[in-house]
């Protein structure tokens, strides 16, 4: 399992047999000097591959990160090659505040650029360049996106209170998902069984619909209560 943790610039992982109880954590992405072209400076989003290649978004910096992953030492070695043809840049416009980021069932990588109110594509881990898959200006302030199997992309419309969902073609969205408690979700998780799970900080739960009728017929699967302190912002 791996989580960005932000605030301290890295991703940190751990083994999901460690889960519940007191897991042993390792990091990867942080360096002391932060102009180097491998550091993190605001990472937010992270994916994995089926060869366990793990994908970085720096929201901060408006890229994408590659660290490879060798099965025989289980390393991970920062892959500057991914992407490089455009780093920073895609058909004229710069990544702005990348939110989140998918691999699909073939291999091929999604990117969110919310800023842009896009989804960016690139074939996999050999890609020098990412390219334009889907563009919606509608979309405001999103959040989370995920693929499922069959290739259908779906994107938390964060400001819209909203989940859209995106035929395998990169066509205008074919469904909106606008009641229930996932409607306001920042991340989103397809799963083998069909079904969807969608996060929400600002209800603080988790909620599981099925992903073909949407939120609907939606349960909470966990809920915290809110705390009277305010969160620090």
């Amino acid at each position: 399992m791996f989580v960005a943790d932000t605030g301290h610039q890295r991703l940190k992982y751990t083994a999901i047999a460690s889960l519940p109880g007191t897991p042993v954590w390792s990091e990867l992405g942080y360096l002391s000097d932060p102009s180097a072209a491998a550091a993190l400076e605001g990472v937010q989003g992270v994916a994995v591959d089926a060869a366990g290649n793990v994908y970085a978004v720096d929201a901060f910096a408006g890229e994408v990160q590659l660290y490879r992953y060798d099965p025989v030492s289980g390393a991970y070695a920062y892959d500057d090659a991914f992407a490089s043809a455009t780093r920073h840049t895609v058909a004229g416009l710069p990544i702005t505040f990348p939110r989140d980021i998918a691999v699909g069932a073939d291999g091929r990588v999604y990117l969110l650029d919310s800023g842009n109110n896009r989804i960016l594509v690139a074939s996999g881990p050999t890609a020098t360049a990412l390219s334009v898959w889907h563009v919606d200006a509608s979309w405001l302030n999103s959040y989370g996106l995920d693929v499922a199997r069959d290739g259908t992309v779906y994107v938390a419309d964060t400001g819209n209170s909203r989940i859209v969902k995106i035929a395998p073609d990169g066509r205008r969205p074919s469904s909106e998902v606008t009641e229930g408690p996932a409607a306001s979700s920042e991340a989103l998780a397809t799963w083998p069984s069909a079904t969807m799970g969608a996060s929400s900080w600002r209800t603080r739960s988790i909620t599981e619909f099925p992903s073909s009728i949407g939120t609907a017929n939606s349960r909470a699967i966990s809920q915290r209560r809110r705390s009277s302190r305010r969160r620090r912002r």
